[in-house]
């Protein structure tokens, strides 16, 4: 069994009932339920028979790992539905032992993830990408990174919006081009640091956020005082496999603040 076929495996046991387990599930397969207990072969498809079953989930974060050709698990995040107020999230291992010419599952475990666990996780997990992000940003400025190593921030599609226009673009060869323009012109206008002043994080639903970004750019000038300017960007960004994307964005007129300041 390749993991494509375990990962299928693995959702029949979400979405579907209890016959799915019969035909999947060792006789001495062990599962930990928070707050059930502990289950054991057929005790796990007495408890699920008749129960409701989840309408879809999603499976992030996903991990495998084979000790040896006759062992697979799988690590995972998992957020399930089954209507649009009934929501369930937790961390999920499951273990497959093959057994002849069939592979089965003799274990599986959720440990539950609480809303505000769930919020406080994204919330580590999102400041930690724009510290990155941050920093990124001044390493190429000083040329001491290369602008094409930060396209990993960025969904393979996105969309940027300003009092100039709206704009649709590819994360490939074209954004890096674009990229390089941008900090190109930022030295020549003596743009020394970007910071980040204050970042407030909007849940849009399970793996969508808006992201205000305050920051402030210092900016060079000959033998005149440094010349500050705070401005604020917003972000979506989705979360894939339990990576930060960004595949939006809405800005101000950076031109029209520029020239404000005397600047460019």
């Amino acid at each position: 069994m390749d993991d494509r076929e375990a990962w299928e495996l693995e959702r029949r046991l979400w979405l579907e009932g209890a016959g799915a387990y019969q035909h999947l599930l060792d006789d001495e397969c062990l599962m930990a339920f928070a707050p059930v207990g502990i289950l054991v072969g057929v005790e796990i498809i007495r408890a699920l028979d008749g129960a409701p079953r989840w309408k879809n989930v999603e499976m992030t974060e996903q991990r495998s790992a084979r000790p040896n050709d006759s062992v697979l698990v799988l690590a995972y995040r998992a957020e399930a539905r089954r209507e649009p107020d009934v929501f369930y999230a937790a961390y999920c291992t499951s273990t497959y032992a093959r057994t002849g010419e069939d592979w089965r599952l003799i274990q599986h475990q959720q440990a539950s993830i609480t809303p505000s666990q769930q919020e406080e996780a994204m919330d580590d997990v999102l400041r930690s990408f724009f510290a990155r992000y941050e920093s990124m940003a001044n390493r190429v400025l000083a040329r001491k990174m290369d602008v094409g190593d930060t396209t990993f921030a960025f969904a393979s599609d996105f969309i940027a919006a300003s009092p100039v226009g709206v704009m649709a673009g590819k994360n490939d060869e074209s954004l890096k081009t674009s990229m390089e323009k941008g900090y190109a012109r930022y030295r020549a206008i003596g743009t020394r640091e970007l910071k980040i002043r204050d970042l407030k994080i909007t849940p849009i639903d399970a793996l969508h956020f808006l992201v205000r970004v305050d920051w402030r750019s210092v900016y060079e000038r000959d033998k005149k005082p440094d010349v500050t300017i705070d401005f604020e960007v917003h972000y979506f960004v989705q979360l894939r496999n339990g990576e930060p994307k960004i595949f939006g964005w809405v800005s101000g007129d950076e031109e029209a603040v520029l020239r404000e300041h005397g600047i460019g």
